[in-house]
């Protein structure tokens, strides 16, 4: 399974969507994982421009203004997700494994401001508590201890 993700600062110009296109084509990626689109909405006209595969769906957080926002697209021939979770900070699928074995990929973008900091960080030990040790976790994480 070949999973791509990238900060991408924008999803508004139609060249950087072709050169996110470019990119997965080139890659033959499964699972695409988008950072700080700054959309407020994913519809499917924006996602079939950046994967113009048939087989696709996607969960996603929208930006608060020109701030955040979290996309994740998968292949559906050949990812199967069995569910999906969205949090204030993190997008979450549970992939089922080749090997019968479940596990869990997040993807998160962490906040600047201390305050949300702690929700944050509350939100990540609730989903460690669900997903347990079968958990990947990637993105653009606030490290700073509280």
């Amino acid at each position: 399974m070949r999973i791509v993700t990238w900060n991408v600062r924008g999803l508004g110009s139609k060249r950087k969507r072709s050169m996110i296109r470019n990119l997965v084509v080139g890659s033959g990626a499964d699972i695409i994982i988008l950072q700080e689109t700054k959309m407020a909405e994913i519809e499917r006209r924006l996602v079939s421009s950046i994967w113009g595969a048939r087989f696709k769906e996607w969960v996603s957080i929208p930006a608060i203004g020109r701030l955040g926002g979290l996309v994740v697209i998968w292949n559906t021939r050949s990812v199967s997700i069995l569910e999906s979770l969205v949090g204030l900070f993190s997008v979450s699928i549970k992939i089922k494994g080749m090997n019968g074995i479940d596990w869990w990929l997040t993807e998160v973008y962490g906040p600047n401001g201390y305050r949300e900091r702690v929700s944050f960080w509350e939100e990540l030990a609730s989903l460690y508590g669900l997903c347990g040790p079968r958990w990947c976790i990637g993105g653009d994480l606030t490290l700073s201890v509280l």
